[in-house]
């Protein structure tokens, strides 16, 4: 029994209630991610997991990506990613090499700050 419908190639990503969609989140492949933000991160799912997105304090995305999914959100000072399937979510930051979000199953939300140094993936073993 699925948990809730899955999105999948939504142009943009929605925002929660009440708010509006920001520059923060970049449309689907092939276009231009305003790649002058300080903060860029590029996600990749390799199974389905709910996400919650925030970029400089806002709320980008928040709902279930499924198997394949790709997105790019950028952001002036930080994004913040929390999963339920951290083992799902494969994270790009600021163009570097795509690293695991957490363990496969564990609920984990990571913070990506303007200073690359500060960012704290936790430590998994490789699969």
């Amino acid at each position: 029994m699925p948990l809730s419908p899955a999105v999948t190639q939504s142009p943009t990503p929605s925002a929660s209630p009440g708010t509006s969609p920001t520059p923060g989140a970049t449309p689907g492949p092939g276009e231009a991610p305003g790649a002058q933000s300080p903060v860029r991160v590029n996600v990749t799912f390799v199974a389905e997991s709910w996400v919650r997105i925030k970029a400089d304090g806002r709320t980008e995305f928040e709902g279930i990506l499924t198997e394949g999914a790709q997105r790019t959100w950028t952001a002036d000072s930080q994004i913040t990613i929390r999963a339920g399937n951290a083992g799902a979510v494969m994270v790009a930051y600021n163009d570097g090499q795509s690293t695991r979000l957490g363990a496969p199953g564990a609920v984990e939300e990571v913070k990506f700050p303007t200073d690359q140094q500060a960012a704290s993936l936790p430590q998994t073993p490789p699969q």
